[in-house]
């Protein structure tokens, strides 16, 4: 059973889950941007109904029930190095998109290290630090533990299918959108929408 999470990541999601499950979770945030760490404890002070504490010195932080791991790919090396010296033994929830980060956190972690994958599917714009605009309702989708029982997310026996699924999404999307300069929900008009529905056929024979 889950009563207490850390965040990692100061980002868009990270600051969206940590508002929303602080209304019935502790939750602490552990990043590196300065700026969205005050603005999240702000938050919490002016709303003391939520359980949520943001911090940027990590060796401040009790080891919680779950780490949730919502940091940008790229930064996961460099999280990871500062995680690796609180020696915490919790299981660790990858929600991110894409595959293959299992093996740098069992790299730098460990191999007895419990890894959890997840994707979410919600949507999530930062406008400024702790503040995030909800671009679209989304479910969790996680592994099937017994950890989650009560939790709000949807377990799945063969999580991997939803991974790639979601990775199948983005190399689609992501591309199109970027090199038509339109927005997601706009992709499908026009000649980005011939083109994306060609990288579609593609994932999808």
């Amino acid at each position: 059973m889950i009563d207490r999470f850390v965040i990692v990541g100061s980002g868009a999601l990270a600051t969206f889950y940590a508002l929303k499950w602080s209304k019935n979770y502790t939750v602490s945030v552990m990043g590196t941007w300065q700026e969205s760490i005050n603005a999240i404890n702000s938050i919490a002070r002016t709303t003391p109904l939520r359980k949520l504490s943001a911090f940027s010195n990590w060796k401040k932080v009790h080891e919680p029930d779950l780490v949730v791991w919502l940091t940008k790919t790229h930064k996961n090396l460099e999280s990871l190095k500062k995680y690796v010296q609180l020696n915490w033994k919790c299981p660790i929830l990858i929600l991110q998109n894409g595959i293959g980060q299992e093996t740098l956190f069992y790299d730098m972690l460990g191999s007895n290290q419990k890894i959890l994958r997840g994707v979410t599917n919600q949507g999530a714009r930062l406008i400024g630090p702790g503040i995030v605009l909800n671009t679209g309702d989304g479910e969790i989708f996680v592994e099937e533990n017994k950890l989650f029982t009560g939790f709000p997310v949807v377990q799945k026996k063969d999580i991997k299918s939803i991974l790639y699924l979601k990775l199948a999404i983005n190399a689609v999307l992501n591309p199109i959108s970027a090199l038509y300069g339109v927005t997601n929900k706009n992709a499908i008009n026009g000649e980005a929408g011939e083109n994306l529905r060609k990288l579609v056929k593609i994932c999808y024979p």
